[in-house]
């Protein structure tokens, strides 16, 4: 009886262990340089910038993977996420994790699923209402970063809606990052600073549709994401 009690007890400890979890906050911020916070109603000032008051920065993001040595180990089912990197209650990204899961790098893409937006608008944080819509034919906002700057002694008012599913003007993309497991909070930062000081010949500070433009700013926020220390 001891035996098969025993038996029992490791039997179960064995499920337990095999369906235990953990959960992993995924937090994104928006930062400048060398990784200074920006937060909400702050005015940065600085030597390549006359100054800068970011008040809306948003992006969706899904098919979130976890790789370990470039294979896939974690990934939830096709879940899209609203970030707004200027609330703090909608700025972070919740993952249940299997406990003791082991990876090397965590990867998402930015945007909303192109099959998703050939069907209009959905529910939830996909509803029109959360002002990322634009119309059947247009499909998702998938970032924006609204923001009054002051630039070469210039005054400007940035709004960049960027979106786009259909070729030429396709502006899904995937970040990768290099990632430790064992972690229960990670810190993301979006890099402003190089938005803004990327080089283009003819920056246009107001975007509202699919564009040649609009490509090239998916390419900069691809390239905007960081870690940050905790």
């Amino acid at each position: 009886m001891r035996t098969v009690f025993l038996c029992l007890a490791l039997l179960f400890s064995v499920h337990v262990s095999l369906w235990a979890q953990t959960e992993v906050s995924i937090q994104f911020v928006p930062c400048w340089k060398d990784g200074q916070v920006i937060t909400a109603n702050q005015i940065i000032a600085d030597s390549s910038i006359d100054s800068l008051q970011l008040n809306t920065m948003r992006f969706y993001l899904h098919k979130v993977e976890l790789t370990f040595e470039g294979k896939q180990v974690w990934a939830p089912n096709n879940e899209h996420f609203l970030v707004d990197v200027m609330d703090d209650k909608r700025a972070s990204v919740q993952l249940i994790l299997p406990e003791h899961l082991k990876y090397d790098e965590l990867s998402f893409v930015v945007g909303v699923d192109s099959a998703l937006q050939v069907n209009g608008a959905h529910s939830g944080v996909l509803d029109a209402m959360e002002g990322m819509y634009w119309t059947w034919q247009s499909g998702y906002i998938h970032w924006k970063l609204e923001a009054e700057a002051k630039i070469g002694g210039n005054r400007e008012t940035i709004t960049w809606h960027v979106g786009g599913y259909r070729q030429p003007f396709n502006t899904l993309r995937r970040v990768s990052l290099p990632a430790v497991s064992g972690r229960t909070t990670m810190k993301i930062g979006i890099d402003v600073f190089s938005l803004l000081a990327a080089k283009q010949t003819d920056i246009d500070y107001t975007i509202m549709s699919p564009t040649k433009h609009a490509m090239d700013l998916a390419d900069q926020f691809q390239n905007a994401f960081r870690w940050l220390a905790d």
